[in-house]
């Protein structure tokens, strides 16, 4: 068998949701979270420039988890190394295909100064 790897360099759109699946000793942390890559084209014919934007949905399970709650928020940068795996069911008769990111690896790329900056800035938000 073999995976479809992916990997992402962007920004968060919104703050990691943290949840627990499972019940008891067998509850693990989940954290999913959306992170946004931008692209900027160069009409080749006028010059003119756009971008665009690529965004995706990414899980994030156990330490990764609580860690990416604990840590990042919205506007963060990261790069993401993951998995895409099929999430495919039957609703009505009919197959829904769905697709999921799954992270096996993810990297902080702001410096901490950025990262304490933003965490104020999101305490402060909170307490308004």
């Amino acid at each position: 068998m073999s995976d479809v790897k992916v990997r992402q360099i962007g920004h968060l759109a919104s703050n990691p949701e943290l949840t627990y699946v499972g019940s008891g000793e067998n509850r693990l942390p989940r954290a999913t979270m959306v992170v946004i890559s931008n692209k900027r084209l160069v009409n080749r014919e006028t010059g003119e420039q756009r971008e665009r934007s690529t965004s995706v949905r990414w899980t994030l399970w156990r330490d990764q988890a609580e860690n990416a709650a604990k840590y990042l928020r919205k506007g963060s940068h990261v790069s993401i190394d993951g998995r895409m795996e099929n999430n495919n069911y039957e609703k009505d008769g009919d197959t829904v295909y769905s697709d999921q990111y799954v992270c096996e690896e993810i990297e902080y790329l702001d410096s901490k100064a950025e990262a304490e900056a933003r965490s104020a800035r999101s305490a402060e938000t909170a307490a308004a």
